[in-house]
C-alpha cells in the first residue's frame, strides 16, 4: 500500500489513540488477565501478510513435540459467527471455515492434534482452553495488540519487503503500532528478506527500539498438493501443467514468487481481496478464464483453498495449492529460545 498524504492527519490521531491506550496497560490501569498456561503471542505491527500463520503452524508443531497440549487461540478474522467457537478439540474438528475463519481452519485441518479457538475476547477463549482443553500452551494468533490477555512471550514478524520503519500510521499507511511498541517484543522476525543484506539493515532498524532476540525466517512453498485429496503432486506430475492461478491474500507478489519456482506453466494469474470469500460465481468466472487462457488446473495458496472447500463440489477442475512452511534460519538459536520460554 502506497502512503496516502492526505490521510496524514488522521494517523496522527490514531497514533494519540494507540499510544494512549498503550502508556494506560504499561502503567497498570488498563489490567492484562493471566491464565494458567504459558501464552505466546505470533503477531505484527503492519496490516497484511507477514507471515504469522505459517510461523504459528511451526511453533505448534514444535510444542507438540515437546509433548505439550498446545491451543491455537484466534479472533478469527472474518468469520460470520460471534463468541467463543470451538474449532477443534485436537482431535477432530468441529466447526465450518465460515464459523472458524480461514486461518483457524487451516490450522485444524493441517494441525490435527492441536486445538483451535476463536474468539474475539482473547481471555475468555483463553481461560476456556485451559479448563476446557487442558492447554499447557496458548498460541496467541495477531496478538501484539490485544493486550488483554498477560502473554509470556510476544513474537513480532516483519516482513522485510514490507518495511514498516518508512510506513506511515493506518490510515495513511499500514502500520498499526508506533515504532517504539516494538520495546515490548520477546523476539523479532524477520520474514521474506530477499538477501542478507536486507535483513542486516532491518536487523539494525529494529534495534533502535528493541532489544528483543532478532531472527530470520525464510518460507519453503515447493510442495504442490491437490485441495480434495490433500495428496502431494510431485514435480514430475505437475511439470508441464497449464495453470491459472488465483488468490486472494494480503501480499499477493509473495504468492506470485512461489509459483515461479513450482515449475508449473502459469498462463494467467487472477487476484482477488484478501481474505475474499469465494462464491459460485467466481468459481463460474474461474472455469471460463480457464478456457480462454488454455489452463488445465486451478492453482492457489493453501489460505485460498481452504475458502474455497465449502465450493469445491461445484468445480469441474483440480485444484492444487502450494503448501507453505516456515523455517527460522538460526534453527539452535530459535529453540534454545522456544525451551527457555517454556522453562522460565
Amino acid at each position: 500500500m502506497k502512503p496516502i498524504p492526505a490521510l496524514l492527519p488522521f494517523s496522527w490521531l490514531y497514533g494519540i489513540g494507540i499510544g494512549t491506550r498503550n502508556l494506560l496497560f504499561d502503567v497498570g490501569v488498563l489490567k492484562s488477565c493471566r491464565v494458567n498456561a504459558r501464552v505466546i503471542s505470533v503477531g505484527n505491527i503492519t496490516a497484511g501478510g507477514t507471515g504469522k500463520t505459517p510461523i504459528v503452524e511451526m511453533l505448534a508443531q514444535q510444542f507438540l513435540e515437546m509433548r505439550l497440549h498446545v491451543t491455537v487461540l484466534s479472533r478469527g478474522y472474518k468469520r460470520i459467527s460471534h463468541g467463543l467457537v470451538e474449532v477443534s478439540d485436537g482431535s477432530k474438528i468441529k466447526a465450518s471455515v465460515e464459523e472458524s475463519g480461514d486461518e483457524p481452519f487451516q490450522i485444524a485441518q493441517k494441525l490435527l492434534d492441536v486445538a483451535v479457538i476463536v474468539d474475539e475476547q482473547r481471555a475468555r477463549g483463553a481461560q476456556y482452553a485451559v479448563e476446557k482443553l487442558g492447554a499447557e500452551v496458548i498460541l496467541l494468533d495477531d496478538g501484539f495488540q490485544h493486550r488483554r490477555l498477560h502473554r509470556d512471550c510476544d513474537i513480532v514478524a516483519i516482513d522485510a519487503s514490507q518495511s514498516p520503519f518508512e510506513m506511515p500510521l493506518l490510515p495513511a499507511g499500514n502500520r498499526r503500532e508506533r515504532l517504539s511498541s516494538l520495546k515490548r517484543a520477546s523476539a523479532v522476525v524477520i520474514t521474506r528478506a530477499a538477501s542478507e543484506t536486507i535483513a542486516d539493515d532491518v536487523r539494525a532498524k529494529i534495534r533502535k527500539f528493541s532489544k528483543a532476540e532478532i531472527f530470520s525466517c525464510s518460507f519453503q512453498t515447493d510442495t504442490i498438493r491437490d485441495a480434495k485429496s490433500k495428496m502431494v503432486i510431485g514435480n514430475e506430475a505437475a511439470k508441464g501443467n497449464h495453470a491459472l492461478a488465483f488468490c486472494g491474500i494480503g501480499n499477493p507478489k509473495d504468492f506470485r514468487k512461489s509459483f515461479e519456482r513450482s515449475g508449473l506453466d502459469v498462463v494467467a494469474v487472477r487476484e482477488f481481496p484478501d481474505h475474499h470469500r469465494y462464491s459460485k460465481n467466481d468459481i463460474t468466472m474461474l472455469q471460463e478464464e480457464m478456457k480462454q487462457c488454455g489452463a488445465e488446473v486451478l492453482l492457489t495458496t493453501e489460505k485460498d483453498a481452504v475458502r474455497f472447500s465449502s465450493n469445491n463440489a461445484a468445480l469441474d477442475a483440480p485444484l492444487w495449492y502450494l503448501e507453505m512452511k516456515a523455517k527460522i534460519n538460526e534453527e539452535e538459536q530459535w529453540k534454545a529460545f522456544i525451551v527457555s520460554v517454556i522453562e522460565k
